[in-house]
C-alpha cells in the first residue's frame, strides 16, 4: 500500500482507552510513516466547542484547587460530588469559609443536594438561562466595564448595513483584515484597538452608543457589540421571557445575576457536556458570557474551566514531541517562527499555528470528516436532511464547502479510498453513529483492519487482525491527563505480569516497526515517497522508534521513565 496507493490511505484511528504508551509508541511509528492520525474527539464528543469559539483553544481553566479561592461556585454542566469526589473536599472547603455553592442542573442531583442554592430548568435551555442572567447584569449594570473594554471584544465597532466588524479595510485600501476599531470616548473618535496588546493606554472604548464613520463606501453607522448585545436580549430574554422557556423562575434568574456580579470571583465546574448538545457550543458561549461580563477570568478564584490538560515539555528523539522542546526546534529551523516572535505571538499562539498546519496538510483528521466522506455518513445525512429545519442548506452542502475551501483538510482525498486502518484504544464499530452505514461503506474500501486494544470489543469482531493489548496495571506508562478539573500527569508502574500472549502497546508498535524494517530490507524496498513528494526510509524505521536501539522492544518502563525524567514542567518524583 505504501509503494502503490500511497501514505495517505493508511489512517490511525484512536480511542479513549489508549494510554499513554500507545501514545508514545505508535505516535512514533505513524508518524515516521506519514500516516495521518484521525483525531476522534468528534465521535466522542469530548469537546468544548464554545470554549474554542472564544479563547481559540478549547484547552483553559484552572485546576481544582483554585475553588476553594472562589467567593461563588457554578456547577453547571457538572454533577462533581459523584463524579469527582477526590477533589469535591475543595468545594466543601470553600463553604465552611464562606463561599456560596450555586447548582444548576435538570435533576436534583447529588451536587444539588449539598449545594446552598438548586436552580431547576428544562433540559437543553441553558443558553437561555445564561442569556437572561446576562441582561439583568447590563440592565442593573452589574457588570465590570474596565475589564469588558480591555479584555472582550464588545467595544469594537460593527457596521448597521453589513452587520460585520468594523475594519481597516473598510477605511482605506490595502487596509488589513485583522485590523478592528472601537469608539474613544475621552477623544470622541474613532481609534484602532491594539493588535499587540491589549493595554488601552489613556483611551476609553465606548461601550453603548450610535457613531458615524467615512467609509470607502461612504458614511457608515456603527455600533459597539456591547450595544448590539443589549439591544438583542433586551428584546428576547428578560427573565419573564426566559422564564418561559427555561422553567426557572424570574427571581431566581435575577438572584444569580446578582450573585455573579457581587463576587469578587467566580468558578465554574463542568464536564464533558455541553459537547453532547446540539448547539452546545452556543450554551457554552453564553456561560463565558458572564463570566466575562462580572470580568472572572484569569485570577486565583475567578476562571472559566473548559477542560486542561498538561502537555510534558519532553522529547526522546522520536517518542513524541511536545511543548517547549518543540518550540526551540522550531526556531532553529522555520523562517516564519522569527515572523511569529515579530508579530508578538506567544509560545501557546505559535503551537496553535503548527497544530493548524498539521490539519492543513492531512496529518490530523476531524473524526467525524473523515466517516463523513470515507464512511458513508454524508450521503446517509443527505438523504435525511429533515431533523433540523432550521439548516438554510443541507448538511452535505456544508460540508464539501469546508473541503472545497480549504477550511478542512481530508485525507485520502475524495477519489481516493483508505486502504489500511490501525485502530487503537477504542472501538469506531460501536461508537460512530450510522454503524450499518460504515459497516457497508467504510470496510469493504479496506485491505486491512487492524484493532489493538485490552478487550474483544465491537470493532474487534471485524479485524482483519486483534493484537490484544495488557491491562494498564499490567504495563508502565506515562501520559498527561485531558480532564475537566485535573490536569495531572500520571507515571504508572506495573503491578502485575501481562496475561497470555497480550503485550504493552510500547511492545506492540516496536515490534510491528521492527517486522516492518526487516520486510522492507528483504524486499529491497528501503525507501517510498510520500504524498507531499518527500523520500522517507523504511530500512531504519525500528531504529527511529526505539531511539536507535536505546530502549528495547519490550522496554516500556525505561521509556516511560525516560519521557518523565526529560519533562521539565513536572515536578520530579522517584
Amino acid at each position: 500500500v505504501l509503494t502503490t496507493e500511497g501514505n495517505d490511505t493508511i489512517v490511525s484511528l484512536g480511542g479513549t482507552q489508549a494510554p499513554a504508551s500507545e501514545g508514545i509508541s505508535f505516535e512514533a511509528l505513524m508518524a515516521a510513516l506519514g500516516v495521518p492520525q484521525v483525531a476522534n474527539i468528534g465521535d466522542v464528543g469530548d469537546f468544548h466547542n464554545g470554549a474554542a469559539q472564544v479563547f481559540g483553544q478549547c484547552v483553559v481553566g484552572s485546576s481544582a484547587d483554585n475553588w476553594y479561592y472562589a467567593d461563588l461556585i457554578l456547577v453547571w454542566g457538572g454533577n462533581p460530588a459523584y463524579t469527582n469526589i477526590v477533589n469535591y473536599h475543595y468545594i466543601t472547603e470553600a463553604r465552611y469559609k464562606g463561599t456560596k455553592v450555586v447548582t444548576i442542573s435538570v435533576d436534583y442531583s447529588p451536587s444539588a443536594v449539598h449545594a446552598d442554592r438548586w436552580i431547576p430548568l428544562n433540559i437543553g435551555t441553558d443558553a437561555a438561562l445564561a442569556l437572561s442572567v446576562a441582561q439583568v447584569m447590563i440592565r442593573d449594570k452589574l457588570y465590570k466595564a474596565d475589564f469588558i473594554r480591555e479584555q472582550t471584544d464588545l467595544p469594537l465597532l460593527v457596521r448597521a448595513d453589513t452587520k460585520r466588524y468594523l475594519r481597516e479595510k473598510d477605511l482605506k485600501r490595502g487596509g488589513r483584515e485583522d485590523a478592528f476599531y472601537f469608539w474613544d470616548s475621552r477623544t470622541s473618535k474613532l481609534a484602532e484597538a491594539p493588535r499587540k496588546s491589549l493595554a488601552l493606554g489613556e483611551a476609553i472604548p465606548a461601550l453603548e452608543g450610535e457613531y458615524e464613520v467615512t467609509t470607502l463606501d461612504g458614511k457608515v453607522r456603527v455600533k459597539p457589540v456591547f450595544q448590539l448585545l443589549k439591544e438583542r436580549l433586551d428584546a428576547h430574554y428578560t427573565p419573564e421571557q426566559a422564564s418561559r422557556i427555561t422553567g426557572t423562575s424570574p427571581r431566581a434568574i435575577e438572584d444569580l445575576a446578582r450573585d455573579i456580579g457581587a463576587a469578587r470571583g467566580v468558578v465554574n465546574i463542568s464536564t464533558f457536556n455541553w459537547g453532547k448538545f446540539y448547539h452546545g457550543d452556543l450554551i457554552e458561549r453564553s456561560i463565558v458570557l458572564l463570566f466575562a461580563l462580572g470580568g472572572h477570568m484569569g485570577r486565583r478564584g475567578a476562571t472559566y474551566n473548559a477542560f486542561m490538560q498538561l502537555a510534558t515539555d519532553a522529547t526522546i528523539s522520536g517518542i513524541g514531541v511536545r511543548g517547549n522542546v518543540f518550540l526551540r526546534a522550531a526556531a532553529s529551523g522555520d523562517p516564519r517562527f522569527a515572523q511569529w516572535r515579530a508579530n508578538d505571538y506567544t509560545d501557546e499562539m505559535i503551537m496553535l499555528e503548527y497544530a493548524k498546519e498539521a490539519f492543513d496538510k492531512g496529518y490530523m483528521i476531524a473524526s467525524s470528516f473523515f466517516m463523513f466522506v470515507h464512511g458513508g455518513l454524508l450521503d446517509l445525512s443527505q438523504r435525511h436532511n429533515s431533523w433540523d429545519p432550521a439548516l438554510k442548506r443541507p448538511l452535505a452542502e456544508y460540508v464539501r464547502e469546508a473541503m472545497d475551501k480549504g477550511w478542512q483538510g481530508m485525507v485520502p482525498r475524495p477519489g481516493k479510498s483508505p486502504r489500511i486502518i490501525f485502530n487503537v484504544g477504542g472501538s469506531f464499530v460501536r461508537r460512530v453513529r450510522g454503524t450499518e452505514t460504515l459497516l457497508t461503506t467504510l470496510l469493504p474500501k479496506l485491505k486491512l483492519l487492524v484493532n489493538i486494544d485490552t478487550r474483544m470489543g465491537s470493532t474487534s469482531l471485524y479485524a482483519d487482525y486483534v493484537l490484544p493489548a495488557c491491562a494498564w496495571w499490567e504495563k508502565f506508562s506515562f501520559q498527561g491527563l485531558v480532564h475537566p478539573e485535573l490536569p495531572l500527569a500520571f507515571l504508572t508502574t506495573k503491578a502485575a505480569e501481562a496475561l497470555d500472549e497480550s503485550k504493552a502497546e510500547w511492545e506492540i508498535g516496536c515490534l510491528l516497526a521492527r517486522r516492518i524494517q526487516e520486510r522492507a530490507i528483504a524486499r529491497g524496498i528501503l525507501t517510498f515517497t510520500d504524498r507531499e513528494g518527500k523520500e522517507r526510509r523504511l530500512d531504519n524505521l525500528h531504529d527511529r522508534v526505539t531511539v536507535n536501539g536505546l530502549y528495547w522492544d519490550s522496554d516500556d518502563e525505561a521509556a516511560a521513565r525516560d519521557y518523565f525524567a526529560n519533562a521539565s514542567n513536572v515536578e520530579q518524583v522517584s
